[in-house]
């Protein structure tokens, strides 16, 4: 069986160039007012928490 040579180095794998940033959402409309109404896994509404 020959030997291989596996000690050759290995070109790097190419890079991506980085994706441009996302534009901004624009503003939910009818939506909730205030603070976002699930932002500790429940969902919140006048006060009372609801997990879902």
């Amino acid at each position: 069986m020959p030997e291989t040579n596996d000690t050759k180095p290995r070109p790097a794998p190419p890079v991506a160039a980085p994706k441009p940033p996302a534009p901004p959402l624009p503003p939910e409309i009818g939506g909730p007012k205030g603070p976002e109404p699930t932002r500790f896994g429940d969902w919140e509404q006048k006060g009372r928490a609801t997990d879902f």
